[in-house]
Parts: C-alpha cells; sequence; structure tokens
C-alpha cells in the first residue's frame, strides 16, 4: 500500500480544495437563458485565496446574544466569487442568498427569474457561504460575505459613473439567507445600494425584522406554523443555541434543549417534525410549513414590479370567506321577510274547490280531444 508523504498529502488537499472551490464557483453563476431556451455558456471564475483580511461591521445580528465567529477568509473569498459571477451588461443584478444546508440558486426562483425576465435576461447569482446548522459562525459570515458583495457591487457602480437608474439591486433568501439579507440591509452603510429584497421564512431570532413595513423595500413571505417565524419563549440565546443542539443532534446540551422545549412546547414539536421531514417518504405526506418553493413566482414579481400578489392560499381563503358571507346575508334576508299569513278554514276550502274545478275542466277537455 503507498503512503503518501505529509508535503505530498498537503498538496493534493490543496488541489482539491481548489478544485471544489471551482465546481462551487460554476454552480453560483447562474444568468437566466433567452428567449427561445437557448442555452447561457456557463462563466469560468478565478479562484484562489482572498489578497486581504479586511473586516466588515456585523453589529447586533440576532435577539440572541454571542459570542459569534467570522470565517474572514471564506468570507472574502466567497464574495469574489459572487462579484466575479455578476453579468453588469443587464439592468437587474438578482442575487439569491439560500437557507441552511443549502448552495445554489433555488430551482423555483430561478424558474421564475427565467420566466419573468424572458427576452431580457438578468445577472442571477447565489450568495456561496457555509449554510450550515453551526449559526454562531455560519450566520455572521453570511452577512460578512453579504455585505463585501454590496461593498463591492457599489465599487463597480461607482466606476461605471453611478447613474440612477442603469442598475437595481435585488435581494432574494430564505430561512437563514433571509436572515443575512435583513441584518445587512438594516445598515446603511451597505443596505442603501439595494432597490428592493424579499425575505421568505424570515426568522424570528433575526435582530431586524420587516413584517410590519419597517423598510418599504422589503417585503416579507411567512407560512402560518413556519416554527422559525415564531416567537420563541423565554431567553433567545438559549432557544437559538437549543435549536442548533435539536438539528445537529448535539446531545451535551440535552438540558438546555429541554429547558427550551417546555418554554416553546409548540416550536419543539415543530423542530422536531422538520427533522422527519427529511425521511423522503414523510416528506411526501407531510406538508412542511416552512418550504416555499411556491412562493417563488410572487417573490420574483416584487423584486421586478414593486408589488407582491396575494398568494393562492390567502386568495382561496379569501374566496371562500366572499362565498360564506353571501350565504349568510342571503340567510338573513329570509330571516327579515316577512311571514306569509296563515290561511283561514274558509280560505283553504275555497282553494280545494278551485282546484278540483280545474282538474274537472281538465279530464272533460282530454276526454273530447279522444273522442274526435
Amino acid at each position: 500500500m503507498h503512503v503518501e508523504g505529509t508535503a505530498a498529502l498537503a498538496t493534493r488537499r490543496r488541489r482539491t480544495r481548489r478544485s471544489t472551490a471551482a465546481v462551487i464557483a460554476q454552480l453560483n453563476t447562474v444568468t437566466p437563458a433567452p428567449a427561445g431556451g437557448a442555452s447561457v455558456p456557463t462563466r469560468q471564475l478565478p479562484t484562489g485565496p482572498a489578497t486581504t483580511q479586511r473586516t466588515v461591521p456585523i453589529g447586533d445580528i440576532s435577539k440572541a446574544a454571542g459570542p459569534w465567529d467570522v470565517d474572514w477568509p471564506r468570507a472574502h473569498h466567497d464574495a469574489q466569487l459572487v462579484l466575479d459571477s455578476i453579468d453588469y451588461s443587464k439592468r437587474d443584478i438578482v442575487i439569491w442568498v439560500p437557507g441552511t444546508s443549502n448552495h445554489g440558486v433555488h430551482t423555483a426562483f430561478e424558474a421564475a427569474v427565467r420566466d419573468s425576465y424572458r427576452g431580457e435576461g438578468a445577472s442571477l447569482s447565489a450568495l456561496e457561504y457555509e449554510a450550515s446548522w453551526n449559526l454562531r459562525r455560519s450566520l455572521p459570515t453570511g452577512v460578512a460575505t453579504m455585505k463585501l458583495v454590496l461593498e463591492g457591487i457599489q465599487q463597480r457602480l461607482a466606476q461605471q459613473g453611478g447613474a440612477p437608474g442603469v442598475h437595481r439591486v435585488l435581494l432574494s433568501g430564505e430561512s437563514q439567507g433571509a436572515w443575512i439579507i435583513g441584518e445587512a440591509m438594516a445598515d446603511p452603510a451597505y443596505g442603501t445600494i439595494v432597490d428592493r429584497a424579499i425575505l421568505v421564512g424570515h426568522p424570528w431570532l433575526a435582530k431586524h425584522q420587516y413584517d410590519a413595513g419597517q423598510d418599504p423595500r422589503v417585503r416579507v413571505i411567512n407560512h402560518q406554523g413556519d416554527m422559525v417565524a415564531v416567537k420563541v419563549n423565554g431567553d433567545p440565546t438559549e432557544g437559538l443555541d437549543a435549536m442548533v443542539a435539536i438539528r445537529t443532534l448535539g446531545l451535551t446540551k440535552v438540558g438546555l434543549v429541554l429547558k427550551a422545549l417546555a418554554n416553546n412546547p409548540g416550536q419543539g414539536v415543530a423542530l422536531l417534525k422538520s427533522l422527519t421531514n427529511l425521511i423522503p417518504f414523510v416528506k411526501t405526506v407531510l406538508r412542511d410549513p416552512h418550504n416555499y418553493s411556491g412562493e417563488m413566482t410572487r417573490a420574483v414579481e416584487y423584486l421586478r414590479e414593486g408589488t407582491l400578489p396575494m398568494s393562492q392560499t390567502l386568495t382561496a381563503a379569501l374566496a371562500d370567506s366572499r362565498a360564506g358571507a353571501e350565504r349568510a346575508a342571503r340567510l338573513a334576508d329570509a330571516a327579515a321577510a316577512p311571514a306569509a299569513p296563515t290561511p283561514s278554514p274558509d280560505e283553504l276550502d275555497a282553494r280545494r274547490l278551485d282546484l278540483e274545478r280545474q282538474l274537472a275542466v281538465a279530464a272533460y277537455r282530454a276526454t273530447a280531444s279522444a273522442a274526435a
């Protein structure tokens, strides 16, 4: 059996990392195809270690307290991948930030962009970041990466003259990705360059919320029953760490998990159910409120047009409500109508005699017709 030396093994690992980074870069450079379905060649992106370790402010990014650990080399490297993937020949620069355990552009979001921008095209990229359940490193590093990307776009547009309306920066993300966008948008040093953003499955634990019109550029789509969007009772820090422990099966934090579950029984059940959704045959039976694939067309329409269509679920509910209201109104009108007076015995006898007369006449006519 051949055993590599330490130096040779290290060289091979570096090559593997570089090739992996190249693959990720290719996956994250998605430009919508033109009308007719013609394919767009994948752009080759330069890779390699970041040339600087300059930092950007992270600020308060959660209702939960720190510590937070930023992987600055990764933040710079991943930000450069995104910046190199942007096609500045397109007016709209669309960036998707995936949720936990996901990488690349959401397939339904990509399809919606292709359909909406058919014949025109848009620059569509995905923010590459750790996207893991190690939220104390993945989340702040993702925020740092997003800020570096926005800073890089700002610098590029300034070099081009910065004429208003030439480009629009549009952001969308899901779950942890929505969290990252929300925190970057809250920093005026970076968020002002963004024209619109839509957050789907936006966590309650995020420091900055947008569901009550806090920023007119930002819209939020949260499903009823989505555990990440529900308020965490008790200490948010303990809630965050317990959620991470459950998803990573961190058995050393059993006491913390039990305490958080006692304070948030509904979320605990939902979180445990989300683990079962990872099983293929269960996934086809149970509806996951944290699945937002059906919302991507609405999300893209908001980014492009500035209007958020009503969800199909809400439209159906309102239609049911209107139909129910109409039925109730008809019943109310019938109840309010004056009741017909009860006929007297003499009136009933008169009606009976009149009916008998009509029947006799009809029988006579039928007999005469048959005889003829």
